[in-house]
């Protein structure tokens, strides 16, 4: 996903340079009708399949599918912009005998271009958070917290660490439960805790480690608790 995003930005750069050359060069455009039609028949198609490419990428929460859905549809964002220039070119030149505005096809290819470069960028940031073990989304790590306390038995819990592997997601945390669990409860609480998180988080790992909460409580382990009626401390 990340090379692939990165070849997006390197074509966008490289049309960029290619339509500052034809600023600075112009050059006669000719058969701008069949142009159109052509780019017009690429959009389609290409709009179609990546759109497909889109879904099954969101169906699998694959990152490289995603990026070639992306690579796809900046081939459409390119076909559409070579529409509207040369259709511009053509109309002008068909309502104003003489007049040559060749220019425009340079023009909106930059603008295609910086158009990409965004879709690029974004892209180029989603895969290397997947690389780098980013954290999951600020909504899933709220889901993930309130599954957690809303567990009868789970005194707080601390040490929330989630992040994402292509389609799977790690979570892993502590609970804090009273010393006089027995170890058949705390085992059990877990697997509810475990059914819960996997039943929003699809395709996704947890792990859980058990202590005893000694009513001594630091700020973060505090700050989770799901029985403010107990006697805690700082």
């Amino acid at each position: 996903g990340t090379v692939e995003a990165l070849l997006i930005l390197a074509a966008a750069v490289w049309i960029i340079v290619e339509a500052a050359m034809k600023l600075a060069h112009p050059e006669t455009l000719g058969e701008v009708g069949l142009g159109v039609w052509i780019m017009g028949l690429s959009a389609a198609v290409n709009l179609a399949v990546s759109h497909l490419l889109f879904r099954v990428a969101r169906a699998t929460e694959s990152i490289a599918l995603e990026a070639d859905a992306w690579h796809l549809r900046t081939d459409v964002y390119t076909s559409m912009g070579v529409m509207l220039g040369l259709g511009l070119i053509w109309l002008i030149e068909l309502l104003l005998t003489g007049h040559h505005v060749h220019w425009l096809d340079p023009v909106v290819a930059i603008l295609v271009a910086l158009m990409i470069i965004k879709a690029a960028y974004e892209l180029t940031m989603q895969s290397l958070g997947d690389l780098l073990d980013e954290s999951l989304p600020a909504d899933d790590n709220r889901k993930i917290a309130e599954l957690i306390k809303k567990q009868g038995g789970v005194i707080s819990f601390k040490n929330l660490h989630t992040r994402k592997a292509g389609a799977m997601k790690f979570v892993e945390f502590d609970i804090l439960v009273s010393g006089e669990m027995s170890v058949e409860k705390a085992h059990t609480l877990t697997d509810y805790i475990i059914a819960d998180i996997e039943g929003v988080l699809s395709r996704s790992t947890v792990t859980i480690h058990i202590e005893p909460c000694d009513l001594k409580c630091p700020a973060p382990c505090l700050s989770n608790c799901g029985q403010p009626t107990l006697t805690l401390k700082q």
